[in-house]
């Protein structure tokens, strides 16, 4: 009986040290948190920056497989400026592997959509790993905002 309950004890602390040693600990992978960090939130006016952070924030959509009938139909590239957005933007689509451009938009008010678009480019039939580039601009003034990508791969079927 003994016996059996030092067998158990054992047996529950090596589940015990395994399970320790296999989770994620930041001080044991070296992450230890900053010195200098204080709880709280910085004291100011925060208007301004709210307004800098909604004017750089962008939310769109994208096919990330959109698929051509062959390299000069209109595919479904399915790109939307989403209503919630305060800025404009154009899109780019380049392959990954030679930075062609295949594709660019004109430009994108919120609520605007581009459900099927040809490609610039003739492509063979295939697969193209590419990159979605949005550059967005402000509404007033077109004014450069920023960027943002997303990675889609690109079918043409023939």
């Amino acid at each position: 009986m003994v016996l059996s309950i030092l067998l158990l004890l054992l047996i529950a602390a090596g589940i015990a040290l395994f399970l320790w040693l296999t989770s994620p600990d930041p001080n044991r992978d070296g992450m230890l948190p900053d010195a200098n960090a204080r709880v709280g939130s910085l004291s100011g006016d925060f208007e301004d920056l709210d307004k800098i952070v909604d004017e750089g924030m962008l939310t769109f959509s994208i096919n990330v497989t959109p698929s051509f009938p062959d390299g000069a139909s209109p595919g479904n590239l399915m790109i939307e400026n989403a209503e919630i957005n305060n800025n404009r933007f154009t899109c780019a689509i380049y392959r990954k592997d030679n930075g062609e451009k295949i594709y660019q938009s004109g430009y994108l008010d919120p609520g605007q959509y581009i459900e099927s678009a040809p490609l610039e480019a003739d492509l063979e039939p295939g697969e193209y790993p590419c990159t979605a580039y949005f550059e967005t601009y402000k509404l007033s003034d077109n004014a450069p905002i920023g960027q943002a990508a997303a990675e889609i791969t690109v079918y043409v079927q023939g």
